[in-house]
């Protein structure tokens, strides 16, 4: 996991938010760990998402490619089409991200502005 200061939180459009260093990000779908019994200080774990996932983090996975302005279905199922989009986003990273297809760690923590 990484470890993250989380400053505020909030809840808006049912969905749970932290500010951080960097700006807002939603943790609805990722679990936090309070880590050092302080409240601003979490773990986030995200597991590795690929093709043939189902679920609400893969949900909120195209929900973040939404919000980027790519074109994705926001269904819950990591099939082809999100790989596709997961492969675009990783090739618009302009090589900080290895391009798979896979929503791995460094990938996701990309997409909530944290690598």
């Amino acid at each position: 996991g990484e470890e993250i200061d989380i400053y505020e939180k909030t809840e808006s459009g049912g969905a749970t938010w932290g500010r951080i260093s960097q700006g807002w990000t939603c943790l609805s779908y990722v679990e936090v760990v309070d880590v050092k019994k302080e409240p601003e200080k979490f773990t986030l774990e995200m597991h590795e998402l690929r093709r043939g996932d189902k679920g609400d983090e893969v949900r909120a996975l195209q929900a973040h490619l939404k919000g980027y302005n790519y074109t994705i279905d926001v269904d819950g199922s990591y099939g082809p089409a999100t790989e596709n989009v997961v492969e675009c986003y990783q090739e618009d990273s302009n090589g900080v991200l290895a391009v798979t297809g896979v929503a791995d760690f460094n990938t996701r923590m990309h997409m909530m502005g944290l690598k």
